[in-house]
């Protein structure tokens, strides 16, 4: 079975197929290798394997947030609304807007929801949270 999945990698990085997903561009073999680990993780779609590592894109132009934007609403025609949400999270939210909802939910809640908190971190400073 390793065999077989080193072929299959090694394959796929020879044809030098390149493929984007959420602004992120790897090879075919790269995102088979996400993908295999991200499903044994338990991960169920790629918007959840990719989450964890939008998490390290500090901050997103306006272009970016609206084509997420497009992308949700798209979804969410289709019937695909969990999707759409998750899609939705991943757009950071402004920095008073966090500062808001913190105030008015608190820090746990704010966390539970998965909102990019990204721009807001990058405003207030590591910890802001707990502060």
């Amino acid at each position: 079975m390793e065999n077989d999945n080193v072929r299959i990698r090694e394959y796929f990085s020879e044809v030098e197929t390149t493929e984007e997903h959420n602004g992120y561009f790897c090879s075919v073999g790269e995102a088979l290798t996400i993908v295999i680990l991200g499903s044994i993780c338990g991960l169920r779609n790629t918007n959840q394997i990719h989450f964890p590592f939008s998490l390290y894109n500090k901050s997103m132009t306006l272009d970016e947030k609206f084509a997420v934007g497009m992308k949700a609403i798209e979804l969410k025609k289709q019937g695909k609304l969990e999707e759409a949400l998750e899609l939705e999270k991943s757009i950071p939210l402004p920095p008073y807007l966090a500062k808001w909802a913190k105030k008015r939910f608190g820090a746990a809640t704010l966390l539970e929801t998965g909102w990019n908190l990204s721009e807001a971190e990058a405003e207030y400073g590591p910890g802001w949270l707990t502060k």
